[in-house]
């Protein structure tokens, strides 16, 4: 996903105006059910293990309907591909199911934020300390370590500085105190 201002532009630019988007498995294909577009995507062997294998693409293919439009052949998808084109851009129907479903399932017109917001408060608020369960777990720890990365590198770095300023004031003592000693020699 783009990150900078101009090239996210680009990016919203290049869904927006266009008649279809095609993918294999990527988050561009929610992107472009968000901006109504429909997603095609043909099955290819080579791709069978990030497609059918994967929980999400199954999640993109069947939640609210459906967001993709699946194809088992080049031939078909190339008919599916030039029907989207003759057609034009969607008006987002085939695409607004999916999203009402998976993207925003408490409504087009409710805030995200305050759902997410009010979902971590009630979670708090249960005091907890259930493990979660394999996978499930394993993606919390991922997500989490993730998250935390970059507070992690500024104490580590932090860290270091301090541990260089330690040494710099040993030396300069045990330097000043060899200069001491030095003196009382004379």
């Amino acid at each position: 996903m783009p990150l900078e201002h101009e090239t996210k532009a680009d990016f919203f630019d290049s869904l927006y105006h266009s008649a279809a988007v095609v993918g294999l498995n990527t988050s561009a294909m929610i992107e472009a059910g968000i901006v109504g577009r429909r997603v095609l995507a043909p099955l290819v062997p080579e791709f069978a293990d990030s497609q059918g294998r994967t929980l999400h693409f199954r999640y993109l293919a069947e939640v609210g309907g459906g967001l993709l439009q699946l194809a088992d052949s080049l031939e078909g998808h190339l008919d599916q591909l030039a029907g989207a084109l003759a057609a034009g851009p969607d008006d987002g129907g085939a695409s607004r199911g999916f999203v009402e479903a998976f993207v925003r399932p408490h409504g087009l017109d409710v805030p995200a934020a305050h759902v997410f917001a009010d979902a971590i408060e009630r979670l708090a608020a249960r005091g907890t300390t259930r493990r979660a369960p394999g996978l499930v777990r394993a993606t919390v720890d991922r997500c989490l370590r993730r998250a935390l990365e970059p507070a992690r590198a500024r104490a580590a770095e932090a860290a270091r500085q301090k541990a260089r300023r330690r040494r710099r004031r040993r030396r300069r003592r045990q330097g000043a105190g060899r200069a001491a000693l030095a003196q009382t020699r004379l």
